[in-house]
């Protein structure tokens, strides 16, 4: 799975090779992610750099390895914070109330084996160990579970499978269950594209019954979804693989996101962030790898399904 860290902003930003060292560990490529605790932690470690002794030259790194650690590496924390306690004691007091995978600081807790000193670090610290691939049960919370770090952190979604079938609880129940999770996180409004392979044609007011059939009024408000039926160009890439992906990063599924409840499982992989681009450009209408079977199928959450033109 991947991990949540509360980061110290005056842990991380001591001098430039901790904070390079610390910086490229964290992403959804990596397994890792900071919490931005408090809300505005970029600020806070902005000002800890300007503070440190670093030279001119790595301060400018420093901020512009701040800046992109803004898209890839960072998730909304939605935890308390004191602003008359120090960092270390909100962290330890959120951390029993809403647990962190461990707590990055300048300094050791005695008894505490959630706190890792960021001079100690090393990629074999066993809180520190990261994997980027984890198996999750095929059911929509196995799949909503898997996912939920990338999609509450993500401003585009995009889930890639060519059998996806929105008028089948196999692939309507953990879409529901994922854009639950997201609301439940905070996320106002969302909309999440589908992208298939072509379906054949269908009569629209019987597709539309079908969809409320399936999904009721189980779409969050301020939710959307966009079906997007491609066929395959040749020569031109094939339409196989399934993933996840979004502007902060990308998981692929081995198995797709239809639900099995036999008790298997599914492995899901997090994708390097330059090969999510790559990916994502095949799917995007002015760059896309396939081409657009019909008008694309827009889903409200009051009910309103219509279609709109590519």
């Amino acid at each position: 799975m991947i991990h949540e860290y509360a980061v110290e902003p005056e842990a991380i930003a001591t001098d430039w090779a901790r904070f390079r060292y610390l910086a490229e560990k964290f992403g959804f490529e990596k397994g890792r992610l900071i919490s931005r605790f408090p809300k505005k932690w970029e600020a806070s470690v902005h000002e800890a750099i300007k503070r440190s002794e670093m030279r001119d030259v790595e301060r400018k790194k420093a901020i512009e390895k701040l800046l992109a650690m803004k898209r890839f590496a960072l998730v909304p924390s939605r935890r308390d914070f004191d602003p008359n306690t120090s960092w270390l004691d909100n962290a330890l007091a959120q951390h029993k109330a809403k647990p962190f995978n461990a707590i990055i600081s300048e300094t050791a807790v005695a008894g505490s084996q959630a706190v890792l000193v960021a001079a100690d670090l090393d990629e074999n610290t066993p809180l520190f160990q990261a994997t980027t691939s984890w198996r999750v049960l095929m059911t929509n919370d196995g799949f909503a579970d898997g996912v939920a770090p990338l999609l509450c952190a993500a401003k585009e979604v995009m889930i890639v499978d060519p059998y996806f079938e929105i008028i089948s609880a196999r692939y309507a129940g953990p879409l529901i269950a994922m854009m639950q999770r997201m609301s439940s996180a905070g996320i106002a409004e969302a909309n999440i594209q589908i992208h298939r392979k072509d379906g054949g044609d269908y009569e629209l007011e019987v597709l539309k019954a079908n969809i409320q059939a399936v999904f009721g009024v189980n779409i969050p408000e301020g939710f959307s979804i966009e079906v997007f039926e491609w066929q395959r160009r040749k020569p031109g890439p094939a339409f196989h693989d399934r993933y996840v992906l979004c502007d902060c990063g990308g998981i692929a599924s081995h198995s797709g996101f239809g639900t099995n409840h036999n008790g298997e499982d599914v492995l899901l992989t997090a994708l390097p962030l330059s090969e999510v681009i790559e990916l994502a450009k095949r799917f995007r209408l002015e760059s896309a790898a396939y081409d657009l079977c019909r008008s694309v199928l827009c889903v409200e959450a009051n009910g309103d399904i219509t279609q709109r033109g590519a």
